[in-house]
């Protein structure tokens, strides 16, 4: 048997069926970065969060609770928090609880597991997603900003917050003050148009990831895979590495 084998209809139909499972999430992610662009004052995170950046750092974490994005939606979001001040640690800390550390996550991994200690299964998942960002934050809290991010993207510490720049936009540079729309009007449309471009940003990953996983689904051979699939180690390693190469999100 071949271990590939295209089919044009199958790939259509696994491709179109991620695709609009996905959109929704990313359509919302992009809409609330937009109205955070343009109502959420610019130095609220530094007011709304501890002072003590450890105790940020958690609480950060737990956002997911409040604001439950998937991993393409909370993109957007992180940026836009980011711009208003909030810390890259505590960002960092955001972006990866949100999509493990929320009631849609913690409600469909019971619904999984029912049958096999699915509130132990589900604790254990959102314990360990909430203590990988937050390990993962403190690193990054360690090392500086400055170290992890693109240089570019942060500029000078003015009054206790450093300006965040969104890579390839045609916004002010982190240095620039931040343009404060008049009235409630202006305000929205520039939130459209914040939004707009965020989703068109976002939804070409999207678009890439569920080809890739649609490419894989349909048209590699499974009986290639099954090996692998059915060893308790190799089984987890090849899903890591996997994971690692076609860097999907997990809606697709």
């Amino acid at each position: 048997m071949s271990p590939f084998a295209f089919h044009a209809q199958d790939f259509a139909f696994s491709f179109l069926s991620i695709l609009f499972e996905g959109i929704p999430f990313v359509l919302l992610g992009t809409l609330l970065s937009g109205v955070i662009d343009a109502f959420l004052p610019a130095r609220a995170m530094a007011r709304l969060l501890p002072s003590n950046r450890a105790a940020a750092i958690a609480v950060s974490g737990l956002l997911g609770l409040v604001f439950p994005m998937c991993e393409c939606g909370v993109v957007p979001v992180i940026r836009r928090l980011m711009r208003k001040g909030l810390p890259v640690s505590c960002g960092i800390a955001y972006m990866l609880a949100a999509p493990i550390l929320n009631p849609v996550v913690a409600i469909s991994t019971f619904a999984a597991f029912r049958g096999q200690e699915p509130a132990v299964m589900t604790a254990l998942r959102l314990a360990l997603g909430f203590l990988v960002a937050v390990l993962v934050a403190f690193a990054v809290h360690a090392f500086g900003g400055r170290k992890v991010l693109r240089p570019g993207v942060l500029g000078e510490e003015r009054g206790g917050r450093t300006a965040f720049r969104i890579p390839g936009s045609e916004e002010p540079a982190p240095d620039a003050p931040e343009p404060v729309a008049a009235d409630g009007g202006s305000r929205w449309w520039h939130a459209i148009r914040v939004a707009v471009g965020d989703f068109f940003d976002v939804a070409a990953y999207l678009v890439i990831g569920a080809g890739l996983a649609s490419l894989f689904n349909t048209s590699v051979n499974q009986e290639l895979v099954l090996p692998l699939a059915l060893h308790p180690v190799w089984a987890i390693a090849s899903m890591m590495g996997l994971a690692a190469i076609l860097s999907l999100c997990s809606t697709s």
